[in-house]
């Protein structure tokens, strides 16, 4: 046994070969949830997942599931409409995590916090809580939201502006 990166802990960890693996963290206090190595662990780079919308998102990752080297399902993370409602977050990347997404289950569905997933293709899945059961799909569960960087083509401040008729007239019966 070699000692690597002392002082970084993890939850789960996945290897695809002898050098490629990602391995994750429920560590508030670590940043970022979710690594990558292509040189057997001696370096780890970190991966996004979703950006946190304060103080109604808390994104974190920290049990995931393969279903080949690009596509990755993970838990860890919840999504608060107030802070009486909130819902667990179910990742999804297809490009070994380059990009990640989410799926937020079913409005009906009001489990908090997702603790385990496993994936046995890319349709079929199960996500599970520690207290409050879990969901199943068949599909690949729901529409995934990816997130995109927003680039900025200019500084210049617009000194006026100008709004004119929608088209086609008669749009609708009502235009905000």
């Amino acid at each position: 046994w070699i000692l690597n990166l002392p002082g970084e802990n993890f939850t789960d960890m996945y290897f695809t070969d002898s050098l490629t693996g990602w391995k994750c963290t429920n560590n508030i206090n670590q940043a970022g949830t979710i690594r990558y190595t292509t040189n057997g662990g001696n370096n780890w780079i970190l991966q996004n997942t979703i950006p946190e919308v304060p103080p109604f998102s808390f994104s974190r990752m920290y049990k995931f599931s393969f279903v080949n080297k690009d596509t990755i399902w993970g838990v860890g993370g919840n999504y608060s409409f107030t802070s009486f409602q909130s819902r667990g977050i179910i990742y999804k990347t297809t490009n070994s995590g380059l990009n990640w997404g989410y799926q937020l289950p079913d409005s009906s569905i009001n489990v908090y916090l997702y603790s385990t997933i496993q994936f046995i293709n890319k349709n079929h899945g199960w996500a599970y809580s520690l207290q409050q059961g879990g969901v199943h799909t068949v599909n690949g569960g729901d529409t995934v939201t990816y997130f995109t960087g927003v680039q900025q083509i200019s500084s210049e401040i617009p000194k006026e502006f100008e709004l004119k008729q929608n088209f086609p007239n008669p749009f609708n019966p009502v235009t905000n």
